[in-house]
Formats: structure tokens, C-alpha cells, sequence
């Protein structure tokens, strides 16, 4: 204060352009544009299938074309308890059967970012993993993530034996019933 002046208020008033993330949705590396996934960051993202003990890679991409913001992957878990125990050094959140990364980004405006979900199924049936995507200007989304995971079955190979009716050469076994022409 001023020797003899009064105390003053100032209001002080703060804005800062929201983010607006929309989603293109990357899938095996080979960018497919999905027209109905181009609004605000929907709220299930979908891995597809995959056989038991195998791997499928899915990219979401995001593109702000709002304010520049900070964003950081949670599971649910780690929402409810305000303790963060999924994530590891390498910036990965863990939710098996699925691995996100990076767990912690920032986006400009009209940035875009690149975020890794690999879905590795170590049991059949479908998989559901709930993540929150929550932005440093206090709001957050949630996400499901879903994945579906089938085992080996003897059906899904067939091979019909046909009786050989083309000429045996030297490298043939001239005493097998059927042969596997590949």
C-alpha cells in the first residue's frame, strides 16, 4: 500500500482456448480415415480380434484444433484411488491385455499426436479396460478400450485330400495316397 493511499482490488480475468481433440483412427499402420470417428474423441475404442497369446497394434490419432493443452492417461484404478501405479518409465500406462502409450503428452494448437494401444490377449473372450484422458485445464474423458481375444481351433485350417491325378516325378513319394500341392 501507498503511505496514506487506500487499498485497491484489481479482478484479474484469465482465458485460455480450450482444446478440441478429434480422432483419426490408424490401424496396422496403414491410415484409414474413418469420417463417423471425426468428432470430439469418442468414448470406446476398439482393437479389434486377436488370437490368444498374439499381438494387435492399434494408433489412435488425435489432432487438437483447439488451445494448446497437457494430457495425461489414467486407469480407472488409478482415477478412483488418486494413486498412479500403472504407469511405467518408458511412458506407458500398463492395463493388461492392453499397453497405451505415451501415457503423458502435450498438444499444440493444430498439433497431432500418435497414441499406441497394443492389445495382447493372454486369455479368450472380450477384454474391457476403462482410461481417463484428463487435460491440465481440469476436465477429463473417459475411454473404454476394447479388445477380443479367441483361441486356436481346429476348424480354422482345412485341408481337403484330393487323390493324385498328375504325374509323380522323382522327388514324389511314390507310395503316399495324397498329396499337398502348395
Amino acid at each position: 500500500p501507498v503511505l496514506g493511499g487506500r487499498p485497491v482490488t484489481v479482478t484479474l480475468l484469465a482465458y485460455r482456448e480450450a482444446p478440441q481433440l478429434r480422432v483419426v483412427e490408424l490401424r496396422d499402420i496403414e491410415e484409414t480415415l474413418l469420417p463417423e470417428k471425426q468428432k470430439v474423441l469418442c468414448t470406446t475404442v476398439e482393437c479389434g480380434q486377436c488370437m490368444v497369446g498374439a499381438t494387435v497394434n492399434t494408433t489412435i490419432r488425435l489432432h487438437n484444433q483447439g488451445g494448446e493443452a497437457r494430457f495425461w492417461l489414467l486407469s480407472e484404478e488409478d482415477w478412483c484411488f488418486s494413486s498412479v501405479q500403472n504407469v511405467s518409465n518408458y511412458n506407458v500406462i500398463k492395463l493388461p491385455p492392453f499397453f497405451i502409450s505415451p501415457s503423458y503428452f502435450t498438444v499444440n494448437k493444430g498439433g497431432i499426436i500418435d497414441i499406441n494401444i497394443k492389445f495382447c490377449p493372454e486369455t479368450y473372450g472380450l477384454q474391457v479396460e476403462k482410461l481417463y484422458v484428463v487435460c491440465d485445464n481440469c476436465s477429463f474423458r473417459e475411454l473404454e478400450l476394447i479388445g477380443d481375444a479367441f483361441l486356436y481351433e481346429d476348424y480354422f485350417i482345412t485341408i481337403e485330400d484330393v487323390p493324385k491325378t498328375f504325374q509323380i516325378d522323382i522327388e514324389d513319394d511314390i507310395n503316399a495316397e495324397y498329396y499337398l500341392d502348395l
